[in-house]
């Protein structure tokens, strides 16, 4: 993930559940294409959950989270504590990416509250990747 700007961290190694949240704040679609990959090297989910609550984009990691589940294989399941206290976060709808929302994937979006601003078209390499 790639930038004009980079954002450099000295004295540590990057997590990949940091990179996750700093991804979805970024609001654009191909930050959040990328996030997707991203969820099969989580494996701190209370550190996730701790970062996302911070940011407020539980929701939308937990949304993305399905998604990914649909394209990628051999993805980590997402823990029941995780899954659950993203449940009861649930409001209004909010979107990921401003006035963007999908036409494939109503029932996550409304499951999560979360407007969606993929397609199943947008991912159909990750199904053509996980084939070959």
């Amino acid at each position: 993930m790639a930038e004009w700007s980079p954002d450099y961290v000295y004295g540590r190694k990057i997590k990949y559940e940091e990179v996750l949240v700093y991804a979805l704040k970024k609001r654009d679609v191909r930050y959040t294409i990328a996030a997707l990959a991203l969820f099969r090297h989580i494996k701190d989910w209370s550190y996730l959950y701790a970062l996302a609550k911070k940011e407020g984009v539980v929701r939308e990691i937990a949304a993305l989270y399905d998604i990914a589940r649909l394209f990628l294989k051999k993805l980590r399941k997402m823990p029941a504590r995780f899954y659950n206290l993203a449940l009861k976060d649930r409001g209004s709808f909010e979107y990921i990416i401003d006035k963007l929302s999908s036409d494939d994937f109503k029932s996550i979006e409304k499951k999560w509250k979360v407007y969606i601003p993929l397609n199943a078209s947008d991912l159909s390499e990750y199904k053509r990747g996980a084939k070959s």
